[in-house]
């Protein structure tokens, strides 16, 4: 899932999937608190804290594994 994922979801969600929630950018820009529940291994949670630094993001999962996998990242 991680895979296709980044593939499919990750690598087009600052600029186009983002960009659809009226002032979503603008919110992230600015600093807000952010939670990705089934947050997998973290690929979409970290590509948002890469591209918005004033904000602050939560990734919750099930999987222990995900979750080492998300940190790792």
């Amino acid at each position: 899932m991680a895979e296709d994922s980044a593939v499919n979801v990750v690598a087009r969600l600052v600029e186009v999937t983002l960009p659809r929630v009226a002032g979503l950018v603008e919110r992230l820009q600015g600093g807000i608190d952010v939670l990705d529940v089934g947050c997998g291994s973290g690929r979409a949670i970290n590509r948002m804290a890469q591209a918005f630094p004033h904000s602050r993001f939560t990734g919750y999962d099930f999987s222990e594994e995900a979750i080492i996998a998300a940190h790792a990242e």
